[in-house]
């Protein structure tokens, strides 16, 4: 997976550049054999480090600060997990002694105070960080970023970003910075890192999963990960009542663009009655209606409350819906991506279906040129 040398490039900060920050411009490490030789001194000299995921923390991104933060402590650091809101409850297993500390707006910079690095993991943009990232320019410590999305020069903020957009999972770049310093994953560590990688992954099956990742985790099951029991963890905990929301979500379902891509709405009171955990709910409902066999893109807008629509966007084979993510004012990964939009659901949705055409146009015409593709079946 690393290459023969690093990808190193600096980049001026645009929107993502904050108040305060040194101005010298950012540094951009990409994958390489020393991706990490810039960080690993840091570690070493220093003693306090802060450690935070992206907001509505996925398993990726919870899964990364747990196994970083304990890779820190096993080296003697002194070590504060904080992230703008609570865990999803069906991520609890992962740190059942709830290290992982909720930062409350105006608090201050107590959680900051003698840190000698602040690593944010999971996203490269300040404004998937939540309210902690009201602390960016006004600490005195190197912000590092360890992230496996594509990286956009304009949402960034950190000092130093490490990216590898081939990464299956920002877990992943954590088990080698994890080897790097000479440390193998005790148990807690190996269930964080597994958990990262198996979602996002999509269960191994996503294009970006690699032969690295497969060895890596096979060396996670020999440090006492046990697949089933993490699968029991993350999809056989539905309820009743999330049972009966599936079924209203399927019963909104609609097609589009000749089947190809599917809508379903939700609404914030169908939502607050199921008592659903948000987060899994909507995997399983992605995923369900991405097996049927047409479907190539699946659209899924839940109402928010105060104004705003959370738009999830998953594809199958060829659709990359991260453009649509990005137009959108949000972003993720080619075939998995989202974005929290104003406005009405039936606003909204005809916000999405806009740009999911001229996307699609888009995309059906590059293929065409290159000699057909799935867009002419």
């Amino acid at each position: 997976m690393d290459g023969s040398k690093d990808d190193q490039t600096r980049v001026t900060g645009g929107s993502g550049k904050v108040p305060g920050r040194r101005k010298e411009a950012m540094k951009v490490i990409r994958s390489g054999r020393r991706m990490w030789d810039g960080i690993i001194p840091i570690i070493r000299r220093g003693e306090r480090f802060v450690v935070t995921g992206h907001e509505h923390a996925d398993g990726d991104a919870l899964g990364s600060q747990i196994a970083l933060s304990g890779y820190l402590r096993r080296l003697g650091k002194r070590v504060r997990a904080v992230n703008s809101d609570e865990p999803q409850p069906r991520l609890g297993f992962l740190d059942p002694r709830g290290t992982v500390e909720v930062y409350r707006p105006g608090s201050g910079d107590g959680a900051f105070a003698g840190c000698d690095a602040w690593f944010v993991v999971d996203t490269c943009a300040l404004s998937r960080i939540g309210a902690i990232g009201e602390m960016a320019g006004r600490i005195p410590c190197p912000v590092i970023v360890i992230d496996h999305h594509v990286f956009t020069p304009e949402e960034a903020f950190a000092d130093i970003n490490i990216v590898d957009e081939r990464a299956v999972a920002t877990a992943q770049m954590i088990y080698r910075l994890g080897r790097e310093l000479g440390c193998r994953p005790d148990r807690a560590t190996a269930l964080a890192l597994y958990t990262g990688i198996y979602t996002d992954s999509g269960g191994f099956v996503y294009t970006k999963m690699n032969a690295e990742a497969h060895r890596i985790t096979a060396d996670l099951m020999d440090a006492g990960v046990v697949p089933y029991k993490v699968f029991d963890r993350l999809f056989q905990t539905h309820t009743a009542a999330e049972a009966a929301l599936f079924g209203q979500a399927l019963n909104s379902l609609r097609f589009s663009q000749n089947g190809r891509v599917a809508w379903m709405t939700l609404t914030a009171r169908q939502y607050a009655a199921s008592g659903a955990d948000p987060e899994g709910s909507e995997n399983v409902l992605l995923n369900y209606v991405r097996s049927v066999r047409t479907v190539e893109v699946v659209v899924l807008l839940r109402q928010l409350p105060a104004g705003r629509v959370k738009v999830s966007l998953r594809a199958k084979n060829f659709f990359k819906v991260s453009p649509v993510a990005r137009e959108l004012g949000g972003g993720g990964h080619w075939f998995a991506a989202g974005a929290l939009v104003e406005g009405s659901l039936a606003r909204v949705q005809e916000k999405v279906k806009a740009s999911i055409a001229r996307e699609w146009r888009r995309q059906c015409r590059a293929a065409r040129k290159g000699g057909g593709g799935p867009c002419e079946r």
